[in-house]
């Protein structure tokens, strides 16, 4: 088979060279040109092998106008945040016609045009001719990466009026500058630092109220400082809305007070710090928890850039018990040295439970028992009561310390302390008397004492020697009680006037 294939090859190619040559039979040149009976002629469009020869390709020619940017460049060391610099760029036209009313038209989102808004206008440029433009810049202080870019659009015309458009980018490396001394002296540096531009932020805040709960009216104070290098100009602050647990509310947990939440500061220089005060009352319907402040600031620099910002402050909202510590009933008088009992009570005056802990008693000038008992859930309205021994040591007003203790909902163990006072009369049993006698054998007239220990030998009428003789009978076993002197009940002197004292005169 390979044999017959390549016999059939050889003949047409004989048979083609014999056309090529004219070496055909009259027979065959008769049918020259026409096709026979039955066979579709060739359409005339086909070449023939004659007719094949090679035609050169023609290098397109551009009919048009055609601008392209050949360079870009611009000074690297006035690069830097908040200064300025120029940007050279050069246009080509590399088509075949001239390009009429070239408008350029510079932008950039980090960097503001100077002097002309950034268009600029180039009436002709011819084939082949190229234009040098230059376009100013102010790198702005709210710029916060190091690399940026400035797009070029084209727009231009050719002689019949027809228009195009073409737009180009350009790169900017953008660096920060740092103080290197305590005079404002710029000097470059390739480390970044923070806040070249006017930073207002908030260093410090207090409240006057220690610890916030529905309904507290209390003053918020800012410590505002401008932490960059440039003054900020027009500063304002809106006090704004406010959360808890994910849900936002605005401003319904701190209400202002005596103005609104919008604040006019005025100018801050660098480093210049100033307090801000706003009076805000806590929503009586606000719950106990963490609740965000934001603080939403606006403000210009020295090149009238526009910057608004937003921080963002805490505030806690706390959790105290509303109770009433009292005596539930009339306090008994109370007599030095006498035990009584204290009837107190706890009262819960909120509108919902409460989880009291220890509650403790205590005094000066006075001794308790059963002063320390446990609380547990209090319910509104309800009370718990205790009794407290009381024993008074002292005579006059004593004041009572009544402290309840409980855990906030922050966890952290919490107090309230109450005051009451209680009054006591009298003094204490074995009180010595006033000048000049003792408790002893009542006298006519007198309060009677405490017995006969405080006899002495003028009030009984016997020698010493005799009362050293009824101590020595008493230490045998016999009756050492001394006898009855009847002239002692008429001698003559003063009585004493305090309970259970008396005071005597003796006359010659």
């Amino acid at each position: 088979m390979k044999r017959v294939a390549i016999f059939g090859m050889l003949l047409s190619l004989l048979f083609s060279l014999v056309l090529a040559q004219g070496y055909l039979p009259a027979q065959a040149r008769a049918f020259e040109g026409k096709a026979p009976a039955g066979v579709n002629p060739l359409p005339p469009s086909a070449p023939s092998l004659a007719d094949a020869t090679a035609t050169p390709t023609a290098r397109p020619s551009y009919e048009r106008p055609l601008i392209n940017m050949t360079s870009s460049t611009y000074d690297p060391s006035k690069a830097y945040v908040g200064g300025k610099f120029v940007l050279t760029t050069i246009f080509k036209n590399s088509g075949q016609k001239t390009a009429y009313n070239i408008v350029l038209t510079f932008t950039s989102n980090d960097l503001q045009s100077q002097g002309n808004g950034g268009v600029q206008v180039i009436p002709t440029l011819d084939p082949d001719q190229d234009a040098t433009m230059v376009q100013t810049f102010l790198i702005k202080s709210s710029m916060s990466t190091y690399q940026t870019s400035v797009g070029v659009a084209l727009e231009y015309k050719d002689a019949d009026g027809k228009s195009y458009t073409q737009t180009f980018s350009s790169a900017v490396s953008v660096y920060w500058l740092t103080l290197n001394t305590s005079t404002p002296t710029i000097t470059p540096s390739p480390t970044a630092t923070p806040y070249i531009r006017p930073q207002v932020v908030v260093t410090s805040y207090l409240t006057d109220v220690e610890a916030l709960r529905p309904g507290a009216t209390f003053n918020l104070v800012l410590r505002l400082e401008n932490l960059g290098v440039f003054a900020a100009r027009n500063v304002s602050v809106t006090i704004g809305s406010s959360s808890s647990g994910g849900t936002t509310t605005t401003s319904t947990n701190f209400l202002p007070v005596g103005s609104s939440n919008v604040r006019v500061i005025g100018n801050l220089d660098p480093k210049q710090v100033m307090e801000l005060k706003q009076t805000f009352v806590v929503n009586s319907s606000t719950s106990p928890g963490v609740y965000p402040v934001t603080l939403d600031f606006t403000y210009r620099d020295p090149n009238n850039t526009a910057y608004s910002e937003q921080q963002i402050i805490s505030l806690l909202v706390y959790l105290i018990p509303s109770i009433d510590v009292s005596f539930y009933t009339e306090v008994a008088a109370q007599s030095v040295g006498k035990k009584s009992s204290l009837p107190l009570q706890i009262v819960n005056l909120g509108s919902s439970s409460v989880l009291l802990g220890q509650v403790d008693v205590s005094a000066e000038n006075a001794t308790l028992a059963n002063n320390s008992l446990f609380v547990g859930t209090l319910d509104a309205g309800s009370n718990f009561t205790m009794d407290v021994d009381f024993t008074p040591l002292k005579a006059g007003d004593l004041p009572i310390k009544i402290k309840v203790s409980y855990m906030d909902n922050f966890k952290n163990p919490q107090s309230i302390t109450k005051s009451l006072t209680v009054n006591a009369s009298g003094t204490a049993a074995g009180t010595p008397g006033a000048t000049g006698g003792t408790q002893g054998t009542p006298q006519p007239g007198s309060t009677p004492g405490a017995g006969t220990s405080g006899q002495t030998a003028a009030a009984t009428g016997e020698t010493w020697l005799q009362v050293v003789l009824r101590v020595v009978r008493g230490l045998i076993g016999f009756d050492s009680a001394p006898e009855f002197n009847p002239a002692t009940l008429f001698r003559t002197g003063t009585q004493g006037q305090g309970q259970g004292q008396s005071q005597t005169t003796r006359t010659p």
